[in-house]
């Protein structure tokens, strides 16, 4: 586990690193120190290509802004900015489907009635709101590096295998309270498949509904907060059913381009306490870092029950055909992966997922981020 966290931390560290020169040269542009900006923009815009620097730099020399006048030069930067945002637009997978649906669309006989055609782009769009909640993700090969999950009742387990994520969001009403808040649905699976082995059966599925309101701060580095209701089971039913009912408080906070999501976490007493000692395991929340660097994104997420077990469950992604499709590689080390029980009874030492430490690394695609 020390390893792969300073794995991830020199890459964050780096990744940092490069930010915070774009960064800081754009505060001395706000600042209009003009000059250092300007030679900041420029080495930017020549040694890192990049397009929002080559951008500010070319309206510098447009405008004389720490430097002379320069309007062919203007034109050379604004050139090659626009030929990148050109070229990787282009790349776009969506942007072909949603051409390729229009000329479908366009290719229909004509209605009159204006409702009717509504309806009709609305049925072959499929147009209703939803939208990616978290990671939606598939990881062909996912290695457990530290030994294998034993047997699931007479079943061979391999540590390789298919894990995926769905989870997708439905934004039903804003602004009830007059506060610019968003209220959601939202269903997240979370599937483990042993397809490697003889039957390729699934070792573990976690199913997740929520409810939750965003409310914006709209202050300079707290930017919101989210009440959720939710429940989460492994949907196997006794005596192997691991299940809770719980409520979060999430803060949203940004700095720069790094933001930050702190979320604590109640669980509610019920009738059938399915994993008695879940928030033992899984703690009372999580601090998760999500950190933009022009086209990469890294996430760090740190889980800890100040007893001896915690988790770190870290990211990253980078798009691989325009803006729908990325490489995504994950690593998970610690405890919680998954709710899920072996088969057997509950009473037995040591059945619960959620109590295995766990060392895996993944490697495959993400469809949203």
């Amino acid at each position: 586990m020390n390893k792969l966290i300073f794995i991830f931390l020199f890459t964050l560290s780096h990744l940092l690193a490069d930010q915070s020169q774009y960064d800081s040269y754009y505060k001395l542009y706000k600042q209009k120190e003009y000059k250092s900006a300007f030679v900041g923009f420029k080495e930017l815009a020549t040694k890192e290509n990049d397009n929002d620097a080559a951008y500010i730099l070319a309206y510098m020399y447009e405008h004389g802004e720490g430097c002379s006048v320069d309007k062919d030069k203007a034109l050379k930067w604004y050139s090659l900015a626009a030929k990148q945002h050109y070229e990787d637009d282009k790349s776009r997978v969506d942007k072909e489907l949603v051409l390729t649906n229009d000329k479908l669309y366009s290719s229909l006989s004509p209605v009159q009635n204006q409702d009717t055609k509504d309806t009709i782009h609305q049925y072959l769009y499929s147009i209703f709101n939803v939208k990616a909640h978290k990671t939606n993700y598939l990881i062909p090969l996912s290695a457990r590096v530290n030994g294998s999950y034993g047997e699931v009742g007479d079943r061979y387990t391999s540590g390789n295998e298919v894990e995926f994520q769905f989870s997708v969001k439905y934004d039903f009403f804003p602004n009830l309270l007059g506060l610019d808040e968003v209220y959601s649905l939202a269903y997240t699976q979370h599937s483990f498949w042993q397809f490697y082995v003889g039957d390729a059966y699934f070792r573990a599925s976690d199913y997740n509904p929520e409810f939750f309101v965003t409310v914006p701060t709209k202050t300079e580095y707290f930017k919101a907060v989210r009440f959720s209701l939710a429940h989460m089971s492994n949907g196997l039913g006794l005596p192997d059913e691991r299940a809770w009912n719980y409520m979060t408080l999430a803060a949203y906070f940004q700095y720069k381009s790094i933001f930050t999501e702190v979320q604590g976490w109640y669980r509610f007493d019920d009738n059938f306490d399915y994993n008695p000692q879940l928030s033992d395991t899984l703690g009372y929340g999580h601090i998760k870092f999500i950190l933009p660097y022009k086209k990469h994104l890294m996430t760090v997420l740190l889980r800890n029950n100040f007893e001896g077990k915690g988790a770190i469950d870290t990211s990253y992604s980078y798009p691989l055909f325009g803006k729908s499709f990325f490489l995504y590689l994950k690593a998970f080390a610690g405890y919680g992966e998954t709710m899920s029980s072996f088969a057997g009874s509950p009473e037995v030492a040591n059945t619960n997922h959620y109590d295995d430490y766990v060392e895996k690394i993944g490697i495959g695609f993400s469809i949203s981020r």
